[in-house]
């Protein structure tokens, strides 16, 4: 009987820096209505060097753009974020909040990937894009 093959592990944090309990967000027009298109183009909140990853634990991000690929979300809150997956490994944990927020699945995604559809059913989007 032929061995059963596995899949091979998920990349793990080589560099990376950790960011807790800080608040970050970027300005709004007052009374704006969340626009996942334009949160799209907009500059994000945290600039990272090239390769680095951050582990995310307790923080608060309003009005940004946060791409998932290649970071770790740990009991964070997100209001009215755009939060983009590319393909990339990730952590995002059930017991991160969302409010106003849009799922953007760049094409191509595999949407019968377990840790895809974990990240659409177990979080209250207002829009899955893809």
């Amino acid at each position: 009987m032929a061995q059963r093959q596995f899949p091979a592990p998920q990349k793990t944090l080589e560099r990376f820096s950790i960011l807790v309990d800080s608040q970050i967000a970027v300005d709004k027009t007052p009374g704006a209505k969340p626009d996942p298109a334009q949160a799209l183009f907009t500059t994000s909140a945290v600039h990272l060097e090239p390769g680095l990853s951050v582990l995310y634990v307790k923080d608060a991000f309003t009005n940004a753009l946060r791409p998932l690929d290649n970071q770790y979300y740990y009991l964070s809150k997100f209001d009215d974020c755009v939060i983009s997956y590319n393909g990339g490994p990730f952590y995002f944990d059930d017991n991160n909040e969302i409010k106003d927020g849009y799922l953007y699945l760049y094409s191509g995604m595999d949407m019968k990937d377990p840790k895809v559809k974990s990240l659409i059913q177990n979080h209250k989007w207002l829009q899955v894009i893809y």
